[in-house]
């Protein structure tokens, strides 16, 4: 972390403000601290410093929420480089934003995953963008952006999030769908905007992924989430070929006419990430 990243976040537990402890190292020669503690001027609680990232977890974090955590973790690490199609994805997803609305403002990521998002609103001129994460995705996040001066990752949990109110603009892509309780998500990254500043947020949709949420999601939760990741990593092959095949035998052709739904916005996608972003943390995520 740098330094910089005080101003703008707090203990998740009471607020307080946040100070570096004499065992923090000396910043590396791009001005990151890798390894040290924040201790809360406001309650006794501490807070480590590893691999360059804050680990911000409020006391009374469920165990299942950090295995949901490490799910998406297992995913975001072994496929973490970049793709040269993620900016349009992007502001697809969050649109009518676009790239000149970052500029110059102050943003909060809810749910950055391996960091795709916080680089490019990093390269877009923010001023400065808190990224959040639950789990060590966040520091795969931390390797993509860390040669970006405005670029802050912390871990820490979206519904005890821990950010300053001082944010122009607050999103959330394909994440508030996995809480517990979406709608407290939402109020939650929101109530770190300032008045009159910005939210965006991307989640399925009843209208083109309606098929998802009826006859996926009941197999996730009865039986592939309670299977291991490494197993699932397998099984998940079979289904992901038959996805590529219908997309590109099919419904390629149709894409001009069909309706922006799941189909049309994997088409672009590699077969390898169709496979590991669409199929496994479907089948094993356990919300």
């Amino acid at each position: 972390m740098r330094p910089e990243a005080l101003n703008f976040i707090v203990c998740p537990n009471c607020a307080g403000e946040l100070s570096l402890r004499s065992d923090a190292s000396r910043a590396s020669e791009d001005g990151h601290i890798m390894t040290g503690t924040l201790a809360c001027r406001g309650c006794p609680l501490q807070f480590s410093i590893r691999n360059g990232v804050p680990i911000l977890l409020p006391a009374n974090l469920a165990s299942v929420k950090l295995e949901t955590a490490s799910r998406f973790a297992e995913e975001w690490t072994p496929w973490s480089d970049p793709r040269d199609y993620y900016e349009q994805e992007f502001f697809d997803c969050v649109a009518p934003l676009a790239a000149g609305d970052f500029a110059n403002q102050i943003v909060f990521e809810g749910g950055c995953g391996k960091g795709r998002h916080t680089a490019i609103v990093a390269s877009h001129g923010a001023k400065a963008i808190v990224a959040l994460d639950l789990g060590e995705s966040a520091f795969v996040a931390f390797a993509h952006t860390r040669q970006f001066p405005n670029a802050h990752v912390v871990i820490g949990h979206l519904l005890n999030p821990p950010g300053r109110p001082v944010f122009d603009l607050a999103f959330s892509v394909g994440v508030l769908h996995h809480l517990s309780d979406p709608a407290a998500g939402f109020a939650s990254l929101a109530s770190r905007v300032r008045e009159g500043g910005r939210v965006a947020f991307w989640v399925y949709d009843q209208e083109g992924d309606e098929w998802i949420t009826r006859y996926v999601d009941p197999v996730r939760k009865a039986i592939t989430s309670r299977l291991s990741a490494s197993f699932l990593r397998i099984a998940s092959i079979p289904p992901a070929a038959a996805l590529w095949a219908v997309i590109k035998l099919f419904y390629r052709p149709r894409m001009v006419k069909a309706p922006r739904d799941f189909l049309t916005a994997i088409i672009s996608l590699r077969f390898i990430t169709t496979r590991s972003m669409r199929f496994t943390p479907t089948f094993s995520i356990n919300s």
